[in-house]
Order: C-alpha cells, then structure tokens, then sequence
C-alpha cells in the first residue's frame, strides 16, 4: 500500500488533481462573481426601467392607483418623503433607509430587510421629478433579485456537485496514462535489475571455481587442474557471451525482414553443431527450400539452442522438422524426453531458470538458451512456444513470417 501512494503514477495524479482544483475553485468563485454582477445590472436596468416608466405616467395623468397596481413594488413620496401611494406590502420595505436620492437619472440600491416575502431582496430605483396633482414626488421602483440569487445557487450547487465528479475523474485519467506510460520503464528497470541479480549469482561460481584452482596451484603446483580452470574458462567465457547478446537484444529494436535468410540452410546446420558432444544423434526433416526474413546468424543461434535443450533431455531421438503452414514457417524441435509440465511452459522461457535442478550447473547449463532463443523469435516478429509431443516427450516451436513469392514477409500465423 504504502508503495502504491509513492508510486510516480499516483504522484503525478494527485498533482494534477490538486492543479485541477485549485484551478476549478478559482475559475469558479470568478464565474460566480460575474454572474452575480450581471444578473444584477439586469435587475437595476429592470428597475430603472420601471420606474420611468412610472414617473411618466404620473405626469400624463394617470392615477396614483393604477400605477400602484404594477406587478413591481412602487412606492410614491411627496417632497418630505411622506409615502403618498405604495403598491400593496412594498411599505414594508424601507426605501428611504436605503439611500436612494431622487436625481434626473434611476438610481439603485439593494434592500435585504423586511419585505413582504422575507426570503427576497430587492434593487430599488428613484426617477424624480415627476407630479401628482401639481406637486413634487419621487417614484421608487423594485425589481426582485430572488431569480438572481436562485440561478446563482442552482450554478453553485452545481459546481459543488460536479467538482469532485470531475476531480476524480481527472486524477483516474492522470493515473490511467501515467501507469500506462510508465509501466513498459517500470518493467524493463525490474527485469534489467533481475537481470543483474542473477549473472551477477551466475558469474560468482566459475570466477570462484577459478580463484580456488589458482590459489591452489600457488600453493601446490602439483595440484594444478589445467582440465578444470579450461572447463570454467570456457564456461565463464559462454555465458559472457550469453550475457552479451540478451543485453543486445534488450537494446535493439526487432531486426530488420527485409534480409532474406534460407532457414532450410540455418537449420540444418545449426542440427550440425554439438554432435561432437554426447547425446542423441538430429534427425531433420526440411523442404527443399523455405525463406525467411532477418538475421540469419541470430536465426541459427535460436536453432542451436533449442536442438542442445532437447538433445540435454532426450531418451534417444531429437528430430527438427522445417514446414510452412500458410504464411509462416515453423520450426519444429520435438524430443523424447520426460517433457514440460503445462505449469511451467512459460516460467522455462524466463532468463536464468532450470528445471532440472538435480543436474550440475555444468550439465544443465545457466538457463539461458530458451530465454535467448525466444527474444530472438520475438525480434523477428516471430513466437516460441512448447507443447506435448502426441508421441511423448516435448515439442517446441518456432513460427516466423515465411516470405512470400515477391521477396515480401508475409503476416504471422497461427501457432
């Protein structure tokens, strides 16, 4: 868990997240801001409006009554600022408390005390002069503001709502993409350090055989086992070699196609190599010509590797079969050895794993073959993969794209 929270995916998340809410918050209180201050100009223009309208009434002679009846609360006051006439409830609102001075243009102010509806606030505005019956008064207009006030609290309770929505969501997509991203690194610096790890186990024996041999033979001349320190130079020398071409093939991209490459040669004599060492004798079954794309030597090595593995675990038969089957062409390696258990077919192709841990180190070897042998499949667009022999014993096979009559590499078939 505690892994998790200070992973660079998370991280980077939670700091978008936190960019993105600081961001919301303040693009929000600025929004809401401006939609108040708009939706109260409109109020005071509402207001004004009114209110000339009003004030022009009275001077065409039309009743103090009707122009109470307006659906805005109107109130009319004579000079002393005596109310001569009020819509029904508006005396409840305190015009004159509020500020408002009659001038040739309509003024606003805001009211929030008493109204007749308390839950209301109000922008009143003053249109003088105007005349009722030859004297002097001052109309006030309202317009409401709880349309203003609903409408910002519907966008607010909307934000509110939808930010952590949204934040959310935000740091999901950063974490989703970081982790993404990021994964193919994360993966390749665990298997480099494994990596490590592991020649660094492998390399220790034989530089430890070695140093022991030569102390030895410091001491004891007589002692000296020149057999041995070759057996361990040789053996150290392939696995740094080993050891040389994953890295290799961990640094570069897959290997160009556009090589032709006669497998049917590659094979045969990649079957060729090794006899010299005792084991079962290759049977090899080919066409007369099949051809490839890529590394030609790289090809080959993949090959030997898989005809070592089985002739290591044969009973007595190692055969390799080359056919196409549509636009790939496979190479089969199959043996009549105790086979591969379904649990461990793919734990096999791992760097620097033996199943038969009950051998020496120098009969079974570092456990590199397979694992060099399939990202050589891979770095030619190609698979490997092992499976029963129907006879018994294993079976392992090796699909590349099989060029087609135009020179061309044709798509990768079915295993």
């Amino acid at each position: 868990m505690r892994r998790f929270f200070t992973g660079v995916p998370i991280r980077a998340a939670l700091g978008a997240t936190l960019v993105v809410a600081v961001a919301l918050v303040a693009t929000g209180f600025a929004l809401l801001h401006l939609l108040e201050n708009d939706l109260a100009d409109k109020a005071d223009a509402q207001a004004a409006a009114e209110a000339d309208r009003t004030a022009q009434a009275l001077r065409s002679g039309v009743a103090l009554e009707e122009v109470t009846h307006a659906a805005a609360p109107v109130q009319v006051e004579d000079e002393q600022g005596k109310v001569v006439a009020a819509s029904k409830g508006s005396e409840l609102i305190p015009v004159a408390s509020v500020g408002v001075q009659p001038v040739a243009d309509p003024k606003t102010a805001e009211v929030t005390g008493p109204a007749p509806v308390p839950a209301k606030q109000y922008r009143w505005a003053a249109k003088a002069p105007s005349v009722v019956a030859g004297k002097p008064v001052t109309v006030y207009v309202a317009a409401s503001l709880e349309t203003e006030r609903s409408a910002v609290r519907t966008v607010r309770l909307g934000m509110i709502g939808g930010l952590p929505i949204l934040l959310v969501l935000v740091g999901f997509l950063t974490w989703l993409v970081a982790h993404r991203s990021l994964r193919p690194v994360a993966e390749a610096v665990e298997r480099q350090r494994r990596f490590v790890a592991d020649a660094s186990h492998e390399l220790r024996n034989p530089i430890a055989s070695l140093r022991t041999q030569l102390e030895i033979a410091v001491e004891h001349p007589q002692l000296l086992d020149l057999e041995g320190m070759v057996d361990d130079t040789v053996r150290l020398q392939s696995l740094a070699a080993d050891l040389l071409l994953l890295a290799r093939l961990d640094a570069e991209p897959e290997t160009p196609a556009d090589t032709p490459v006669d497998l049917v040669a590659v094979v045969r004599e990649a079957a060729g190599a090794g006899v010299e060492v005792a084991g079962p004798g290759v049977e090899v079954e080919t066409p007369p010509e099949l051809m490839v794309g890529g590394s030609g030597k790289q090809l080959g090595r993949a090959v030997e590797n898989l005809v070592a593995n089985a002739r290591r675990h044969a009973a007595g038969e190692v055969r390799v079969v080359v056919r196409r089957e549509g636009s790939s062409a496979l190479v089969e390696v199959i043996d009549d050895g105790p086979g591969v258990p379904a649990y461990e077919r793919e734990r096999i192709f791992e760097r620097f794993v033996r199943l038969d841990d009950a051998r020496s180190r120098d009969e079974g070897g570092a456990g590199l073959g397979l694992a060099i042998a399939r990202e050589i499949a891979r770095h030619h667009r190609g698979t490997l993969t092992v499976h029963d022999n129907p006879t018994g014993g294993a079976l392992f096979r090796l699909t590349l794209p099989a060029r087609v009559s135009g020179g061309g590499v044709g798509g990768r078939g079915a295993q």
